[in-house]
């Protein structure tokens, strides 16, 4: 019998749900999850032990008189952590000075940083002005912010805070320690034109637009400075080192077009000698970076938020997704967390809706649900849903093949084929239905590349969108 390919998804619907039940009941979509939240913005999260096991800490605009800027989840409700601070707070960390790992928090609050002991906060000496980021470098606490020379290390000795380097000569919002094989340096990035100097850039050092690297001796660039809109300062929000598969690289995140003289929307990689962009970038600003494995691929997997395209985005090593319709308005940080209910990628920030589900500032972005008894990466039930995008002929490959497959499935002639093994791999664009304009895409991709298609691609995975379509069995050569 012709079937119609506008009634095709429906028909296909009913095989999955008679094949396939159990394993969508378990959750084989990675999905929002709302948890109690905020009245005001979340600025940054963590995870700190101290002493009662792994917490998830949160911070940000919490102004209520008897309530504290900085919380603690318990997995069902946020738990006060010590006195308020009194303002808005821009950071927590989890650093090591020596004695073993303590909590960090900075500030627009008075003193500006302070570290938790396990009972009560214990200030440090004053930098001089809100602090957007926390590190240590070799041995000792730097600061970034808005403060005298921007960049500033507290003296072990004296417990005062010094100037490293002259500093920068605009504010500081990120900072990271990385090797990148020139030695282990402070890396530094911010709204600033030049390091080196807090005046005349002509006195700086060249190409440290919004990022620079500090040895222990001397200002250097990192392979030249980052470029927006020349209204518009360029801005590097975020600094991770994270291993995207090539071993640890710096990452950073931001607003910009072009870094290192290269072009790259909002988000790129170093290596140590080059910058390159991941895809064609984001839209918007990135304001955090994270790693996660949701379980529908192989291992983890980088997620961005921001001002970025829905706020919250994955980068599958190919190109950038959307999770689910992401966030109404700013993503501020992420963290990776187990609270007890599975690890989850906790995302927080402005935001009142996650997906479609109405939330306060906080969300929860759950991976795909299940045992994974083979080892695979997979939850076992939904090892049934696992295919190639483009891949129409499930042969394992994606060719012109895939492409004639949809066309005679679409316009049979002759006999036509039986019904495909997998719908999903059909729907070569993702929009939900098997139409003429997946073997347009798949014909597209082939033939005027690079043309990605949408994940999974180019490994097996799972649909990390949600749709009418499925496969009626396990596809021969997706694992």
């Amino acid at each position: 019998m012709r079937l119609s390919c506008s009634i095709y998804p429906l028909i296909l619907l009913g095989a999955v749900l008679g094949s396939g039940t159990d394993a969508l009941a378990q959750g084989c979509d990675p999905a929002w999850d709302s948890l109690a939240g905020f009245a005001e913005p979340v600025w940054t999260t963590v995870v700190f032990d101290d002493g009662s096991g792994p917490a998830l800490y949160a911070a940000g605009d919490f102004p209520s008189p008897t309530s504290t800027q900085v919380v603690r989840w318990d997995g069902a409700s946020w738990i006060p952590v010590g006195a308020p601070l009194g303002a808005r707070i821009h950071v927590l960390e989890v650093l090591d000075r020596g004695a073993g790992p303590e909590l960090f928090v900075g500030g627009a609050f008075s003193g500006h940083v302070t570290v938790w002991d396990g009972a009560s906060w214990s200030p440090l000496s004053d930098p001089g002005g809100a602090v957007r980021d926390l590190i240590v470098y070799q041995g000792e606490l730097v600061a970034a912010g808005a403060f005298s020379r921007r960049v500033r290390r507290l003296d072990t000795s004296t417990q005062t805070w010094e100037a490293i380097g002259n500093g920068v000569n605009a504010l500081a919002q990120s900072l990271a320690v990385h090797d990148d094989g020139s030695g282990e340096a402070l890396y530094v990035g911010g709204s600033f034109d030049c390091a080196g100097t807090i005046g005349d850039c002509s006195q700086g050092i060249a190409g440290t637009v919004a990022i620079a690297r500090w040895n222990g001796l001397v200002w250097t660039s990192v392979g030249g400075g980052a470029i927006f809109d020349p209204v518009v300062d360029s801005r590097i929000l975020t600094l991770h080192v994270l291993d995207l598969g090539a071993g640890p690289q710096l990452v950073a995140g931001g607003r910009f077009d072009e870094i290192g003289g290269l072009p790259s929307a909002n988000i790129a990689v170093w290596d140590g000698a080059s910058w390159s962009p991941l895809g064609v970038g984001v839209t918007s600003t990135v304001h955090d970076l994270a790693l996660f494995h949701d379980r529908t691929s192989p291992g983890l997997r980088l997620y961005a938020c921001g001002w970025l395209s829905n706020r919250a985005r994955k980068w599958d090593g190919v190109q950038w997704t959307s999770l689910d319709q992401g966030t109404n308005v700013v993503g501020r940080t992420m963290t990776v967390f187990d609270d007890g209910s599975g690890e989850a990628l906790f995302v927080g920030g402005d935001f009142t809706i996650a997906g479609l589900l109405p939330v306060d500032r906080i969300a929860r972005w759950r991976a795909a649900a299940g045992p994974d008894i083979d080892g695979n990466g997979f939850p076992d039930p939904c090892e049934s849903g696992l295919f190639l995008r483009g891949d129409g002929n499930t042969d394992g490959l994606f060719d012109l093949a895939d492409a004639i497959f949809s066309l005679n499935f679409l316009f049979p002639i002759g006999n036509p084929p039986s019904s495909p093994l997998c719908g999903d791999a059909m729907d070569a664009n993702d929009d939900g239905f098997v139409t003429i304009a997946d073997p347009i895409t798949q014909l597209t991709a082939l033939f005027s590349g690079p043309a990605p298609l949408p994940a999974p691609f180019p490994i097996c995975g799972l649909d990390s969108t949600t749709d009418l379509l499925g496969c009626t069995g396990p596809v021969p050569r997706c694992p």
